[in-house]
Formats: C-alpha cells, sequence, structure tokens
C-alpha cells in the first residue's frame, strides 16, 4: 500500500513518513499542492494525507483537480485547530475524512487502515 503525505510543514512529513513506513506501507511526502498533482498523474497511491492550506493552493483545488482527471483515491484532509469549518468544505469536495492538527497518532493510523488496509 502507498501513501502521500502532502503538508508544507517537513516536520510534519518527516513524522508521517516515519509512522507510516514503520507501519508497512511505502510513503511518499511532497511540501506542495503542485507537486501532489504532478506525483499523482504519474504514480498510483492508494491514499493522500493532505494539509488543507498549502503555500501554493488549498485541498479543495486539489480535490477538485483530482475528481476532474477521475483520479480515484481517497484524501484525508488534515486541518489545524479552529479551521474545522472551512476543512468540512473538503468533506464536500471529495475527501473521506478531516482530522484536526495537532492529531492522535493512533486516530490517523486508524483512518489510514480503515480506508486503504494494513501496511505490508
Amino acid at each position: 500500500m502507498k501513501l502521500l503525505v502532502v503538508d508544507d510543514d517537513p516536520g510534519m512529513c518527516r513524522m508521517l513518513v516515519r509512522v507510516f513506513r514503520a507501519d508497512g506501507y511505502t510513503v511518499l511526502a511532497v511540501g506542495s499542492g503542485a507537486e501532489a498533482l504532478d506525483l499523482l498523474g504519474r504514480e498510483s497511491v492508494d491514499l493522500v494525507l493532505l494539509d488543507y492550506y498549502l503555500k501554493d493552493m488549498e485541498a479543495g483545488e486539489i480535490l477538485a483537480r483530482a475528481r476532474e482527471r477521475q483520479w480515484d483515491v481517497p484524501m484525508i484532509v488534515m486541518s489545524g485547530m479552529g479551521e474545522r469549518e472551512t476543512a468540512e468544505k473538503a468533506l464536500q469536495q471529495g475527501a473521506v475524512a478531516i482530522l484536526d492538527k495537532p492529531f492522535d497518532l493512533a486516530d490517523i493510523r486508524r483512518r489510514v487502515k480503515e480506508h486503504i488496509g494494513p501496511g505490508g
């Protein structure tokens, strides 16, 4: 199973890569929406962990472009505390779940496993 982490916080990317690799997943990480869209156009991934606010675009734009291109990949949107209302739009745009940052690692692991199964 392959995950894509999209977050412009390098520390968050490193932590999620480390956690999910330890769980047996193949994990790719990028720091911008443009990089995410480029990678999704070239590689098949099973799930995307997507920060709501990136420096170059918001999650809604990435979700919309994925729909336009008919990429059928579940996306879990991560949003900062207090941004819940904004992030709820992501559910309407096709996200499968929203997680508030800071999140509980057990919760994010459970959500990933719910959507794509356990790592290798």
